[in-house]
């Protein structure tokens, strides 16, 4: 059906520009129930653990910031490219860094919040300039020669706020919002010659029925889709198609904001928060095909990421229910949030968007970390994003905090009848919060410039547009001479001559308060009375029996603004007359109103009373006010929980400011036991979203060694942050061992052959977690030793998982590549600090297994035995303390040389010579107990270590000869590969390597490739032709970047 836009009631936007002042307006009429009382109560989870919280604190260490760094969480895509932004906030200067290593600085200030595939060799972005917040559209052929630069614009609109692009059959469609308006509008442009020219009439967009009212329109996210006869737009409850001069308009059944949106072969699938969530679900999917919405129950998780499987031709989704996938759903969110992810970085106040949006989200990741610091669940949750979380923290702080020292400051023309800049005291004080808050969580930081004076002028309420009032209210509101707010008569408000809103003024009393308190100031102190007076005045009216009101009695407004007023009392000049605003306050209002409250404790004898606290606790509980409310309980000790509907309904993100509500969800839902990724399939989705390149490198060396840096740069945080966050448990040395080590030993190997400072930076970090992580830094006590060993453990490989041991592989994988540091970087004075720290790690490590030596008669070497097994350990437990051995000796360390020795004549003495002229071994070569021997070869992927530790031999000239490595060679060309072309499982061409799950060590065995010339051809040639088993291509799995850290040349020629 075609649309026409309705009139609206004067008095209908003048209440919504006063609701949007203080955050979601009211709509009574749409209130989610409250929670059924059969809903399951969910509690906090346990107190982290002691041994943890250093763990959290060097996460989030105060980052230094020269120059330009990349924005944690922005990743913008356009066709099959993708490109992170790089950020230089002391220059407003960003470039993009796309994923084939291209570097396309922005010719003019700001930051890019969309990527755009224009056609024919055109790329461009929608730029937020920095700092006036202007949208520019950029585009370009060629960087190198030039970018274009036209602006977005509506006609006598300063500013714009940008919502969705889409190019489609040559047209550039933008949706706009125009915030003096309160509308959405979609623009076309069409290039034509050398200039973007309108292509069709502008269109102003139907509401998208936010929950909190019309002027709320810029809040849900907008979904484009091109069709055959026009354009499909998707946003909150809308589902409309656009044509040339037409919008056709229809409502999406029980879906109160679409959250995802994708294209199938059938139609557009879609994902949204439900219209009243109850114990049914919270979620709701529609399907393209016509069939009715699907509600999907709580008991299944969160759904996110749509997808479409393409076997059983309908949409799909990740359900999310353990700790790793709500991280995972969290930082999907944020990253496919608005503006590409970089939400309200670097934006003014003019709009608002700092008071209302940005402060939101950071107190949400400010949350992250402080729920990181208190709980189990928490941690486990938020642990892999601190580092990003506090780098993006600490850029969008510095920024706001130079906004505070430029002239207009965090005025906005949001709120005046004409437009003109005002300042907010609920606005400014929210921001006090914020940067008081933010310089406790992280004591460390910088002090921020322009806070004092901020501060002092918001509790002088210097240049705002409220005045301090004693007087203008009857006696039935107010004593007299009671201290309160208003917006003065004849000032820019639409209402002036009124007293502000409970929450107006409640939250300035709250900041202020709140940064005396931070200060060291005296809870009695007189400078500090109004403010105790203003919470007094919301206590006397709403929480006479102490206790916070329920919200259908909690009234947003009071004095004449709630009464009423006619025009003969001359009260106001910009609203002469007002029948009175009697609404009850909107959650947003609630939620600022009872932290007021409780943000007054200490300072106000009545708000520090049980009932209050019980009461808030009963509110949080039941969702009548945000969860991010829990953060004012937590100084009791004990936070408040919620019902299973209220953490389900808040766990996933729109807009920015619902990233607020995010955390505390998330710390409290159930989180199931999650399942094992021994392939690293979300690592994989990880570099697959940031480099969809990486699969099919081509003949270029720089670009590969770029893609490598690309990749651990990706790849060993997560590692690091994934072992960190199991260390002391099951999997944290598993994730040692078997991820981080390996890419610590590619970074430091492409460092050795490119001379690249950037790998040692990446590698350093991870070393400093990984050494962090010891079990002796933990307090973990091995169970063979009866003390915490200078190596790392698990229960893992015990029986029934009841013993923790401190095994020989784990030790051998993780310091090996700390002493092959030492080796490379020798010589350079600012390794030499590092060095003795690795050194004196490694040592430790190997101390620990220097009881469980043995020297061997049969062989003329030795080996070690393993005090847990009973036995002499498996070939490549041992060698992996061999190559730390080996590296030692490079080194020069006593002792070392004569234990590498014994080693490779003990493995050498193990090899079974074939008549082809290969060899053999088994995996527990000389093992003395009946159950752990074997005639059969060892497999491919254990063999590897091996064959490296052969290797690192031959190189230093132990017992291993050239001919020896040549064997090595034959064993993988003429055992492993078949001659149909396919590989086996084992050294004595066994199995199928494909099938059997050990594809995943064959890029280790490159180096051969000296010895043969066809190696690394021959296994960059398998690797290819197997995409689903490589899905990162030849940097696949924890032996691929180590192979394309050599730079064998073989490896960067694509399989014919």
């Amino acid at each position: 059906m075609s649309w026409r836009m309705f009139a609206v009631p004067a008095a209908m936007v003048v209440s919504l520009l006063l609701a949007s002042c203080g955050g979601q307006a009211e709509n009574p009429q749409a209130r989610a129930p409250v929670a059924p009382p059969e809903d399951i109560k969910l509690e906090a989870s346990t107190p982290l653990s002691a041994y943890r919280k250093p763990l959290v604190e060097d996460a989030v260490v105060t980052p230094r910031i020269r120059g330009a760094v990349e924005v944690p969480f922005v990743v913008l895509r356009a066709g099959k490219a993708a490109a992170t932004v790089e950020l230089d906030i002391a220059a407003n200067q960003s470039t993009l860094r796309m994923d084939n290593g291209q570097r396309i600085p922005l010719a003019r200030p700001g930051v890019p919040v969309v990527l755009l595939d224009l056609g024919e060799a055109r790329t461009g972005a929608i730029v937020r300039s920095l700092p006036d917040s202007e949208l520019w559209l950029a585009d370009w052929t060629n960087a190198a020669k030039g970018m274009r630069f036209t602006k977005v614009k509506r006609p006598g609109v300063e500013f714009l706020m940008f919502r969705a692009a889409l190019f489609h059959e040559g047209v550039l469609n933008l949706v706009l919002y125009d915030n003096h308006a309160a509308k959405n509008y979609l623009r076309r442009l069409r290039l034509e010659g050398n200039q973007w020219v309108a292509a069709g009439p502008e269109l102003e967009l139907p509401t998208m029925e936010d929950p909190a009212g019309t002027h709320y329109e810029m809040e849900p996210p907008v979904f484009l889709f091109g069709e055959k006869d026009g354009l499909r737009i998707l946003a909150g409850t809308l589902n409309a198609k656009a044509g040339a001069e037409w919008i056709e308009v229809k409502r999406i059944e029980d879906c109160a904001k679409v959250l995802e949106a994708i294209a199938t072969p059938t139609g557009v699938g879609i994902l949204c928060n439900r219209k009243n969530v109850d114990t049914l679900g919270a979620y709701t999917v529609v399907h393209p095909a016509g069939e009715p919405p699907e509600v999907l129950p709580l008991s299944q998780g969160i759904p996110w990421k749509l997808s479409w499987d393409e076997a059983a031709a309908r949409l799909a989704w990740r359900k999310a229910t353990d700790t790793q996938s709500y991280g995972e759903m969290m930082e999907h969110d944020i990253q496919r949030g608005q503006n590409g992810g970089m939400l309200e970085l670097g934006s003014n106040n003019i709009e608002g968007r700092i008071a209302w949006s940005q402060i939101y989200y950071l107190n949400g990741f400010m949350d992250a970390v402080h729920l990181a610091r208190r709980e189990q669940q928490a941690f486990d949750v938020f642990y892999p994003l601190l580092e990003k979380l506090r780098l993006r923290i600490e850029l969008e702080v510095r920024l706001i905090d130079r906004q505070l020292g430029a002239p207009e400051g965090l005025r906005t023309r949001a709120f005046t009848k004409d437009r003109s800049l005002a300042l907010f005291g609920v606005q400014t004080s929210r921001a006090l919060l914020l940067l008081t808050r933010y310089l406790e969580e992280f004591p460390g930081a910088p002090p921020l410039a322009n806070l004092g004076k901020f501060e002092r002028e918001v509790k002088a309420l210097q240049g705002h547009i409220e005045v301090m009032a004693n007087a203008g209210e009857a006696e039935k509101w107010l004593a007299p001479g009671t201290r309160h707010l208003r917006w003065p008569k004849g000032s820019a408000f639409y209402y002036d001559g009124m007293p502000v809103p409970y929450n107006h003024q409640n939250e300035w009393a709250y900041g202020v308060l709140d940064a005396h308190r931070a200060a060291g100031g005296k809870t009695d102190d007189p400078a500090v009375e109004a403010q105790r007076e203003i919470i007094r005045h919301f206590i006397s009216r709403l929480g006479k029996d102490g206790r916070f009101p329920e919200p259908l009695a909690w009234d947003y407004w009071w004095g004449h603004a709630y009464d009423g007023y006619d025009e003969a009392s001359a009260r106001s000049l910009n609203t002469p007359s007002y029948v009175g605003d009697k609404s009850a306050a909107w959650i947003s209002f609630r939620t600022i109103d009872l932290m007021s409250v409780l943000g007054a404790r200490g300072y106000v004898a009545e708000a520090g009373g049980e009932g209050f606290a019980v009461s808030a606790r009963d509110l949080i509980m039941r969702g009548e006010v945000y969860p991010f409310a829990a953060r004012s309980l937590d100084m009791d000790g004990a936070r408040a929980g919620y019902h299973s509907t209220v953490a389900h309904k808040y766990a996933r993100s729109g807009a920015p400011w619902e990233i607020a509500n995010v955390p505390w969800a998330l710390a409290t839902l159930p989180a199931g036991k999650e399942a094992e990724d021994p392939h690293s399939y979300r690592l994989n989705e990880k570099v697959v979203g940031r480099l969809p390149s990486i699969a099919s490198a081509g003949a270029d060396r720089r670009q590969a060694d770029q893609l490598l840096l690309d990749y651990l740069a990706i790849a060993l945080p997560y590692n690091a942050s994934m072992a960190t966050r199991e260390a002391g448990r099951e999997l944290g040395g598993k994730y040692v061992a078997w991820n981080l080590a390996y890419d610590m030993r590619a970074a430091v190997l492409a460092y050795e052959r490119t001379k690249d400072g950037r790998f040692l930076a990446l590698f350093e970090r991870a070393a400093d977690r990984l050494i962090a992580m010891r079990d002796d830094r933990l307090g973990v006590v091995d169970d063979l030793r009866g003390r915490p060993a200078k190596s790392w453990g698990s229960n893992r490989y015990s029986a029934n998982k009841q013993k923790w041991v401190a095994w020989d592989a784990f030790a051998g994988m993780a310091v090996y590549p700390l002493v092959k540091y030492c080796v490379v970087a020798r010589g350079m004075p600012s390794a030499a600090r590092l060095c003795a720290q690795y050194r004196k790690v490694a040592e430790e490590a190997l101390a620990e297994y220097g009881p469980y030596w043995r020297d061997d008669e049969a062989s003329g070497g030795g080996f070690y035995v393993d005090p847990y097994l009973e036995d002499i350990a498996p070939l490549n437990h041992m060698l992996t303390l061999g190559l730390v051995h080996i590296e030692l000796q490079k080194l020069g360390a006593s002792g070392h040389k004569d234990r590498a020795i014994k080693l490779a004549r003990f493995f050498r003495h193990h090899w079974k010579d074939r008549n082809n002229g290969s060899v053999e071994w088994e995996y527990w070569a000389g093992a003395q107990q009946a159950k752990h021997k074997s005639a059969t070869a060892e497999d491919v992927t254990h063999a590897q270590i091996n064959v490296h530790f052969a290797y690192e031999s031959y190189k230093v000239g132990n017992v291993i000869t050239k001919d020896d490595m040549a064997k090595l060679a034959k064993t993988l060309l003429l055992n492993v590969r078949k001659n149909q072309g396919d590989w086996a499982a084992d050294l004595a061409g066994g199995g199928q390597i494909i099938g059997s799950g050990l594809h995943e060590g064959l890029t280790g065995w490159v180096i051969l490739d000296e010895f043969d010339g066809g190696v690394a051809r021959l296994i960059a040639r398998f690797v290819m032709e197997h995409p689903a088993a490589f899905p990162l291509g030849n940097f696949s799995y924890a032996t691929g970047p180590i192979a394309m850290a050599y730079g064998l040349p073989g490896l960067l020629k694509r399989a014919p």
